[in-house]
């Protein structure tokens, strides 16, 4: 595994760009790699590690200023941006770590659908996950529940997309009410949160 934070050589590197988002007005992007990368204009300036595998999901909060990011090893992470006032530099700080992998090892993680993350989204207090496998996660936001970087587990499955195709995208609405899904094969639903049930 690379270092967590390794930044020495950040001018020369082979890497595939996954996901893009925007926060506090700073591109950040996931990497084949398993890194995220924080740019300064048309410059790479940091990047940390993420997961042990491709990350093909990243979204942003800006209200919350918040980030979440999602491999295909089944780790979801919370982070949060951070800006150094006087020198402007930025970094990020992991607040959450949640597992979908349960007991399997990383490759075995990797080679499973169910463990595989497609998309995700933040909402006011929650996060939404889309898995290759079809199935959809809720991960509950609460501050009294976050330790430093610890994996957490209030984690639910919450349904099934309609026709069990792929979730290629997941969506939640500001006040976390209702649930958005696009999959695969094109059908669109919206879900309520708190019945389960499909609005349309």
């Amino acid at each position: 595994m690379k270092p967590a934070d390794d930044n020495t050589d950040l001018d020369n590197l082979y890497v595939t760009f996954l996901c893009i988002c925007f926060l506090r007005e700073t591109l950040i992007t996931s990497g084949d790699d398993g890194f995220l990368y924080i740019w300064d204009g048309e410059r790479i300036v940091r990047r940390v590690q993420a997961a042990e595998s491709s990350i093909f999901a990243l979204n942003s909060n800006p209200k919350l200023g918040l980030l979440i990011s999602g491999g295909l090893d089944g780790t979801v992470t919370l982070w949060r941006l951070l800006v150094e006032t006087k020198s402007n530099v930025k970094s990020l700080e992991r607040l959450k770590l949640y597992s979908l992998r349960r007991n399997l090892d990383v490759a075995q993680a990797i080679s499973s659908p169910e463990c595989n993350i497609q998309s995700l989204c933040i909402g006011y207090n929650r996060i939404i996950v889309g898995m290759r496998s079809g199935s959809i996660y809720e991960m509950k936001i609460s501050e009294e529940s976050m330790k430093q970087g610890q994996p957490q587990n209030k984690i639910k499955q919450w349904l099934k997309c309609t026709d069990h195709e792929l979730p290629k995208c997941v969506g939640i609405d500001m006040i976390s009410s209702r649930i958005y899904t696009l999959t695969a094969l094109g059908l669109f639903s919206v879900w309520d949160i708190y019945s389960f049930d499909i609005v349309f």
